[in-house]
């Protein structure tokens, strides 16, 4: 293919979407985990690119979380993030109390 030769990415085989992880909100309208999770994790997102321009440098990698990017080019595809994926609707710091929950309407981890 003569696209391939020119364009290096295309002969590696890497070409990187943000929208690894999604959920899916009223279909067919997805939300990106990028834009909620990306900017407050600055450690993540390089992991995730790490994990594509250096994959040995993190082959101990042991973090079950769905990236932020991947990989179009090997066909990797999005995962679907719903209600089930939640632990909790909160984050809270060691030693803090969760606040109390709020209506079902305004949880969006309640299914």
């Amino acid at each position: 293919n003569d696209d391939a030769s020119r364009y290096p990415f295309l002969t590696n085989s890497k070409v990187l979407r943000v929208d690894a992880a999604t959920a899916s909100l009223f279909p067919p309208i997805i939300g990106l985990d990028w834009f909620e999770d990306a900017i407050p994790h600055p450690d993540a997102v390089l992991a995730d690119l790490v994990a594509y321009i250096v994959p040995e440098a993190i082959a101990n990698k042991t973090n079950s979380r769905v990236p932020f990017t991947r990989n179009i080019a090997l066909n990797e595809q999005p995962v679907v993030i719903d209600s089930s994926s939640c632990d909790s609707p909160f984050m809270t710091c060691p030693g803090e109390t969760a606040p109390p929950t709020p209506p079902p309407e305004f949880n969006g981890c309640i299914g």
